[in-house]
């Protein structure tokens, strides 16, 4: 059994990760939408809403780490193969 790393099929793929990454927008709810609704509900979701762009925005942050630190492995491996096989 043989295990292959075709480089430039992995890259693209984490190219194209990075690039989903850097599509997703996350838009807060402008407050003046909710007008003078101050029912706790409201607030409450409004808080959660905050909460969950905290949450997605720091998944993402890791999530961008974790690509650039896969390229870095993806490219350790392919030169140790290249070393290997000389």
């Amino acid at each position: 059994m043989k295990i292959q790393l075709i480089h430039s099929d992995v890259m693209d793929k984490l190219d194209e990760v990075q690039k989903a990454i850097e599509n997703v927008k996350l838009e807060d709810v402008p407050v003046s939408l909710l007008g003078e609704n101050y029912l706790t509900y409201t607030i409450e979701w409004k808080e959660r809403e905050q909460k969950i762009i905290r949450l997605i925005t720091d998944y993402m942050k890791e999530l961008e780490k974790n690509v650039a630190d896969t390229k870095i492995n993806v490219t350790a491996m392919k030169n140790q193969d290249e070393a290997i096989s000389r």
